[in-house]
């Protein structure tokens, strides 16, 4: 029994353990005091966290109308956003807009999230730093996309370089570059598309 005490003590210690000394620079507020109004492209509207750039007549119109545009599963209670950063989270997900549909009618237009997960993210862990760079226990994200761990980020006496920018417009480069020797033909009757 004194043991199992012991064995039991050290492994809450062990894994309570954690780099502190990281602050989070992010300033976050509560979506329930934001009720219908859209702030930094969230807005709770009848009991949904929606985002997105959309007026009244897009709302109604098209994402009400149409089930679209809200993020599933979140705990309003606990919904917090960053302020200017597009990051958000709760007690059990953190969000981010990765990718966003527009959508143009006659009498409405206007664009909402379709996947908006961080999976690896740990909410009670996250972290906003700065210039979009964010942690979570051990994962290190910029604007939403995880990267490769940069200890210079956390220093915030050393200037963010333009690495990550341009290490991930190279990686773009490559796929483009893949895709062009991708050579495939659309046929639609007597219309014929290549590629």
């Amino acid at each position: 029994m004194e043991r199992l005490l012991i064995y039991t003590l050290l492994s809450l210690l062990f894994f309570s353990c954690e780099d502190n000394t990281i602050v989070d620079h992010g300033k976050w507020i509560s979506i329930a005091q934001q009720c219908d109004s859209i702030v930094d492209g969230y807005a709770l509207i009848d009991e949904k966290v929606y985002y997105g750039s959309f007026d009244s007549i897009f709302f109604t119109d098209y994402l009400k109308k149409n089930g679209k545009g809200f993020l599933i599963g979140v705990d309003i209670e606990t919904f917090e956003l960053c302020q200017g950063t597009n990051y958000a989270r709760d007690k059990n997900h953190v969000y981010y807009p990765i990718e966003v549909k527009c959508v143009e009618g006659w009498s409405y237009g206007g664009c909402y999230v379709t996947n908006y997960l961080l999976p690896k993210a740990r909410p009670d862990k996250f972290k906003f730093l700065r210039d979009g760079y964010a942690i979570s226990g051990d994962h290190m994200y910029w604007r939403g996309e995880e990267i490769v761990w940069r200890e210079d980020i956390l220093d915030e006496t050393v200037p963010i370089t333009d690495s990550i920018i341009h290490q991930n417009i190279t990686k773009e480069k490559s796929y483009i570059d893949r895709l062009k020797e991708i050579h495939f033909e659309i046929s639609a009757g007597s219309i014929k598309v290549q590629f």
